[in-house]
């Protein structure tokens, strides 16, 4: 695995959905950490402002 600064980047790990997430392999029955992952990636990959994506 490779990282960078766009935690985009990652998603396939983070998201219950993705590929090489290496953890509670069933994505209909998330944690709620899960969904909050879930919930900030997809905030974070609608903003467009810099500081405001920060924030998330």
């Amino acid at each position: 695995m490779t990282g960078g600064v766009e935690p985009h980047g990652g998603a396939n790990v983070w998201k219950s959905d993705g590929e090489l997430h290496s953890w509670n392999y069933d994505p209909e029955n998330r944690y709620d950490w899960e969904r909050k992952v879930e919930e900030l990636f997809n905030k974070g990959v609608q903003e467009l402002d810099p500081k405001k994506r920060k924030l998330i």
